[in-house]
């Protein structure tokens, strides 16, 4: 068996609950129309460079901390296909049919709200498991605000169009960050009856049995989402605050008038993807059907015993939250490091205060 790798998370603060104080701090959005998670009834911004590094800390907190998440496990450690299989409550092959965006209800103790996307999928084959209904909507963390239309996009969270055909490995729906097992690594793209991964490599079963991926993979188009424009509310709020507030220099107000115009269309984000001046020579023998990576994978449920209990499907159009986490107190070191004995060489250089040019003896 194959085994996956995925990037490592960059787990840059202790809890939810430090990010959304320090994002409290923060005033105003940058103009390219993507912003961390805002807080109930006031715009949550900051520097370009700052939106972009809070939404990944806030995502990674997110998925390594004790949120119901599948992917939790899974982050910065080697992930196989039948981990994959064995986590799944249900595994099915489906199309998607509806795409839409809601935020959650504000936290009680923060008061933040965070957006998440609703994808219904009509069922077709089902490998393990039983849906609940012919149609099966998952939520995912991330998406477009619908107060004010600005993107969080979560790390290694799938993208989704209309039309896309999957084969999908489902845990958590409803309570998950990601409903997927190991998230992205629990969806695979089924393109022209071929098998790719969430990312777009091509997937391909060698004579030993074992998945290979790549190096030939779909293009950015094929793997990409499209975002909604933000609400007019929003838009004309944006409007008004141009023509009102005085303060305003000339540089905030063409800052502000960049913002309304990205903000007015629809936003395209894809996956990226690895850039090298040697083009990638695709194998002789062409990605694995679905048909033949259905019937491996249904090979590998046999060997692992379910409890079939239907999976639930949600609705975007009732209230809920996204469960808010406490702050742990971190545990003192119960062993410290012996001290290290200094070298001649670095006896020498702390005698002569950090100078590596040493005196030779007369």
């Amino acid at each position: 068996m194959s085994t996956h790798r995925p990037p490592a998370a960059q787990i840059a603060a202790s809890s939810f609950s430090q990010l959304t104080a320090r994002l409290r701090m923060l005033k105003t959005l940058a103009g390219s129309g993507v912003s961390a998670p805002r807080r109930a009834g006031r715009p949550v911004a900051g520097l370009p460079a700052i939106g972009f590094c809070l939404l990944g800390i806030l995502a990674a907190a997110i998925f390594a901390r004790d949120v119901p998440s599948s992917d939790a496990a899974t982050l910065g450690r080697s992930w196989t296909l039948d981990q994959t299989v064995e986590k799944a409550g249900l595994i099915f092959e489906g199309t998607v049919v509806a795409i839409a965006f809601r935020d959650s209800a504000p936290l009680p103790a923060s008061q933040t709200v965070l957006p998440h996307i609703f994808v219904t999928y009509e069922v077709g084959q089902v490998l393990r498991g039983r849906p609940e209904a012919s149609r099966l909507t998952l939520r995912f963390l991330g998406g477009s605000s619908g107060e004010t239309g600005r993107i969080m996009r979560v790390p290694h969270a799938p993208l989704f169009k209309l039309g896309d055909r999957d084969i999908l490995f489902v845990a958590g729906n409803g309570t998950a960050a990601c409903p997927l097992v190991a998230c992205g690594l629990g969806r695979f793209r089924v393109w022209q009856d071929r098998v790719y991964t969430d990312t777009g490599l091509a997937l391909r079963l060698d004579a030993q049995g074992k998945l290979r991926m790549g190096p030939d993979r779909l293009s950015p188009e094929q793997i990409a989402m499209e975002f909604p424009p933000a609400p007019q509310a929003h838009l004309d709020a944006l409007r008004r605050q141009i023509e009102d507030d005085k303060t305003l220099s000339e540089d905030q107000r063409e800052t502000l008038s960049r913002r309304i115009r990205d903000l007015s269309q629809p936003r395209i984000i894809s996956l990226g993807r690895i850039v090298s001046d040697k083009p990638a020579t695709p194998p002789s023998t062409p990605p694995v059907t679905s048909d033949a990576f259905k019937a491996f994978v249904a090979q590998i449920s046999d060997r692992h015993p379910y409890q079939l209990v239907p999976t639930a499907s949600v609705s975007p159009d009732r209230p809920f939250t996204f469960p808010e986490q406490k702050l742990t107190t971190a545990k003192p070191p119960t062993r410290f490091p012996e001290p290290r004995t200094l070298t001649r060489e670095q006896q020498l250089l702390r005698q002569n205060l950090g100078n590596p040019v040493l005196r030779t003896p007369q």
